[in-house]
């Protein structure tokens, strides 16, 4: 779950922080560095819960429980470019409900997934 977790710490520091601090919002002060860091975050974050569905998948038990939550996380993350462009920021919120559901899920299954806060994309 070490995927997981890097792809959260990048989502919520990259992502999440700057959405809830405005600085995506137009005029906002630093927004086109934080928009450039933000689509760098969403493409290692994919790449992270695309390795994590790789490592699921291996594990027919953890595939049955995980496996969605993963690919509907991964799915919202590969989305955000395209929706952001259009203007739509619901899809951060959207990303942040599909974080949270599946660190509940695999909290449930006794992996708690904590997220990497350091984690950087370069």
């Amino acid at each position: 779950m070490a995927n997981v977790a890097l792809a959260g710490g990048v989502f919520h520091r990259w992502i999440w922080k700057p959405y809830q601090a405005g600085t995506f919002k137009s005029g906002a002060s630093g927004r086109t560095v934080a928009l450039v860091k933000a689509g760098l975050a969403g493409t290692f974050a994919a790449k992270q819960l695309n390795d994590a569905k790789t490592n699921v998948m291996s594990d027919p038990a953890l595939c049955k429980v995980l496996y969605q939550p993963l690919n509907d996380l991964t799915s919202k993350i590969s989305g955000l470019k395209g929706r952001l462009a259009s203007g739509d920021t619901t899809a951060i919120t959207d990303a942040e409900s599909a974080v949270t559901s599946l660190k509940s899920v695999a909290s449930q299954q006794g992996m708690p997934v904590t997220e990497d806060e350091n984690a950087s994309i370069g």
